[in-house]
């Protein structure tokens, strides 16, 4: 009888740690793999870690979301600044070869 519950109880401690072990890794295994889909993709800073949650894991998908926010506004302000000392050279270009064309005007005369 002592065996039988002995073997009984050590099973049911095996089945509670084999469950509680997963609950505690399928969380990581979720943003790993959420993290690679990102990493793999074009480069898209759109996408977001979908956090469930208050644990470590979840504040850890929170400031990662935080940092792609901050990573997304920092390139889009480098493309407007971009964008402008394009525009910026473009017209430097046009006055330039105006200049040119007066100078060359003026010293045919």
């Amino acid at each position: 009888m002592f065996i039988i519950l002995t073997s009984t109880l050590g099973l049911l401690t095996t089945a509670g740690v084999m469950f509680t072990a997963k609950a505690m890794v399928q969380p990581i295994e979720n943003m790993a793999h959420s993290l690679n889909d990102i990493a793999s993709g074009e480069g898209d800073l759109t996408k977001r870690l979908d956090v469930k949650g208050k644990d470590e894991i979840a504040m850890l998908g929170l400031a990662f979301n935080l940092f792609v926010d901050k990573l997304q506004n920092i390139i889009s302000d480098v493309s407007v600044a971009t964008h402008d000392v394009k525009q910026a050279a473009k017209n430097i270009n046009e006055q330039t070869v105006t200049i040119s064309d007066q100078l060359y005007s003026h010293n045919s005369e």
